[in-house]
């Protein structure tokens, strides 16, 4: 089972900083297990105290932590499985999300507040999943990218859209014809007719 920390403890912190560089936080058994990772990725003492190691890893600086956790990130996680930075790309090199992910992602959704003052931020964060996917969906539409999304049938649904068939928009000019080739690829794609 993973550990949870209460919100603003030191430990909760040092789980922000390295979960920001591809750690799964939920894999983490006990506190020794977390400063270990802490240790190793930022290159500060582990003294045990979970306060020192955070006073440590803060007086390192945004700059100095990332320094840190790209030099030492690979040597430290590996490359096998989520650790990798590749371990949802495709052979077409394009990211995914597995569907099992995003099933239990929004399955456990709820409010989940979080101390801001990691990242910068004054008060606390609501990290609820359902609300940051919406987040995340809308930069991706607002970025100009909405075709990334035509490949999940399941978020689309989530956010009461669909593809349409290309007898209900033949009548339209300019209708981006990659979402129909995208529905095509649906593993689950009823067939046509």
């Amino acid at each position: 089972m993973a550990m949870r920390w209460p919100n603003g403890s030191a430990e909760r912190k040092i789980e922000a900083f390295i979960g920001a560089w591809g750690v799964k936080t939920g894999d983490i058994v006990d506190t020794d297990h977390l400063l270990e990772l802490a240790s190793r990725i930022f290159e500060v003492e582990n003294t045990g105290l979970p306060d020192q190691l955070m006073a440590s890893i803060d007086a390192l600086g945004p700059k100095g932590r990332r320094a840190k956790a790209q030099k030492n990130i690979k040597a430290v996680m590996g490359d096998a499985g989520r650790f990798s930075p590749d371990w949802c790309k495709a052979a077409d090199g394009i990211t995914r999300i597995p569907e099992e992910s995003l099933h239990r992602m929004m399955d456990n959704s709820k409010p989940d507040l979080i101390d801001g003052e990691p990242f910068d931020v004054v008060g606390e964060m609501d990290i609820d999943p359902a609300q940051l996917l919406r987040k995340v969906v809308s930069a991706v539409i607002s970025a100009g990218r909405a075709d990334i999304l035509w490949e999940f049938p399941d978020v689309l649904a989530f956010f009461g859209s669909r593809i349409p068939q290309r007898e209900e928009v033949a009548h339209l000019h300019n209708v981006d014809q990659r979402m129909f080739d995208a529905a095509e690829k649906w593993p689950n794609r009823k067939p046509a007719g």
